[in-house]
């Protein structure tokens, strides 16, 4: 009972501090709607085929809070795989830095996530528009947009002002790509954990949690494997008693179930919260496996499923995703879509004891999920998408690429300085996670976090100061 208590305890700080109600809304605080009520605009759906001339409503919001006209500057935040449900605002970084500089913030949300839906059911035929190259074009074609609505038409290629691209995780490798391909429209951009490199076989992942993991603690990463080994004995031993004690459908693959297992381990890592999954695991650790996969049904129960993935298990089942129905609630066969097809980070168990099971969680079958969802015999050509944008070496300038040290995502985004105006900068502390730049900062940071947003603000100063192209 005390750990169910001290857990929650968690829960909520986590939630209060950054409003997580999915595992891919890294940074953005929650917003109030009647303070900024969505907007709607229509986009096309095919931006390349002329033959196609199918519409769509693209949801966007405002904040004009901190807007100085006279400053000529607009800040552009870009959904990521999720849905988006309001702009930046109040304390998170993107927010103080408009506020210093008197820029308006737009916000666009990416297409096929949350209420943006350009076709009818997400049938493998109609996700075939899910593209970073369509959805850079949509930012594009919303750029133009948002300058007629300031400043009337006679947009001619230019912007009137200046723009500024911010994203974090994959809308970090956005802002980038926005920047590299579209350097007339955006005169700078933060790659916050920018996942610029699309990776095959991406084992450097749980190389990472399991870093982070030990950096914890001593007996961490130990107590989590013991977990997922104590579960993988008890699926052989009786497969439907232990999808039921985790609520996973009674059907659900191997690979699907242990895919979550995996996931529901190494977020906490990810993201700066390493005690919220290792203290009650470790506590656990010496009553055997059946405390073991106590503990770990407890952590799901109450931090996992409430902040991270609140439809459980269901949400990973190949036969669920499989169905053409859409759900705005869920962007996992959207993101499975795009990683399938275009950016793999397939994310396979490494050699020796990992956290992520290396009978269940292999590079085939992850081959094999793609087309057992989408069919169609469905593969990622990562090295299209490599040569498209340049993998870890972009040539775009004025980009900042920022990183937390303990965040697994870092090994697909630049870490190292590219050039005086491709700078990169890592967070080197505990639990500096994922996009931890972008939220909102707190007192009890530590100095790295605090230094690097300190580093990102002086640089925007400086790029924003700079004459237009």
């Amino acid at each position: 009972m005390q750990i169910t208590i001290q857990v929650l305890c968690l829960v909520a700080l986590f939630a209060a501090s950054f409003q997580l109600v999915h595992p891919y809304s890294h940074y953005l605080e929650a917003t109030d709607d009647a303070t900024f009520p969505a907007k709607w605009v229509d986009m096309q759906l095919d931006h390349y085929d002329p033959t196609v001339t199918d519409t769509f409503k693209n949801r966007y919001y405002i904040n004009d809070q901190y807007y100085d006209k006279s400053k000529g500057l607009v800040f552009l935040s870009f959904g990521e795989e999720a849905p988006l449900n309001g702009p930046p605002s109040g304390g998170d970084e993107v927010a103080v830095l408009a506020k210093k500089h008197g820029a308006l913030i737009v916000a666009l949300e990416h297409r096929y996530y949350g209420e943006t839906q350009p076709r009818p059911d997400w049938s493998t035929p109609n996700l075939r528009w899910l593209t970073p190259e369509q959805a850079l074009e949509d930012l594009a074609e919303f750029v133009k947009f948002i300058d007629e609505q300031l400043h009337g038409p006679g947009f001619d290629g230019i912007p009137r002002d200046r723009w500024v691209a911010f994203g974090g995780s994959y809308s970090g490798a956005m802002s980038c790509w926005m920047r590299l391909k579209y350097p007339h429209l955006i005169h700078a951009a933060l790659s916050s954990s920018g996942v610029i490199n699309a990776i095959n076989e991406f084992t450097a992942f749980d190389l990472q949690i399991q870093a982070t993991a030990n950096n914890y603690s001593t007996t961490c990463l130990d107590a989590v494997i013991h977990t997922r080994e104590a579960i993988e004995r008890a699926m052989a031993k009786d497969t439907k008693a232990t999808l039921n004690k985790y609520h996973a459908p009674t059907n659900m693959r191997m690979f699907d179930f242990f895919y979550f297992v995996a996931d529901a381990m190494s977020l906490p890592f990810q993201y700066g919260h390493s005690s919220t999954i290792c203290d009650p695991l470790v506590d656990a650790a010496p009553k055997g496996d059946e405390a073991l996969m106590d503990a770990f049904y407890e952590y799901i129960m109450t931090w996992f499923n409430p902040v991270m993935n609140p439809a459980g298990a269901m949400y990973y089942d190949g036969n669920y995703l499989a169905g053409s129905k859409i759900d705005t609630s869920s962007s996992q066969k959207q993101w499975w879509f795009e990683k399938c097809s275009r950016l793999a980070y397939f994310q396979v168990a490494p050699a020796g004891r990992s956290i992520r099971s290396p009978t269940y969680v292999t590079l085939d079958g992850h081959h094999d999920f793609c087309n057992r969802v989408y069919g169609n015999h469905l593969e990622p050509h990562t090295d299209r998408t490599q040569d498209h944008y340049g993998g870890e070496h972009p040539h775009a300038h004025r980009v900042f690429f920022s990183n937390g040290g303990s965040d697994p995502w870092r090994h697909a985004a630049v870490e190292k300085t590219l050039s005086a105006d491709q700078p990169a900068m890592t967070a080197w502390c505990r639990d500096c996670g994922h996009c931890g730049d972008m939220k909102k900062a707190l007192p009890t940071d530590p100095p790295q976090l605090t230094a690097q947003r300190a580093s990102i603000a002086r640089y925007m100063a400086e790029w924003i100061n700079m004459p237009r192209e």
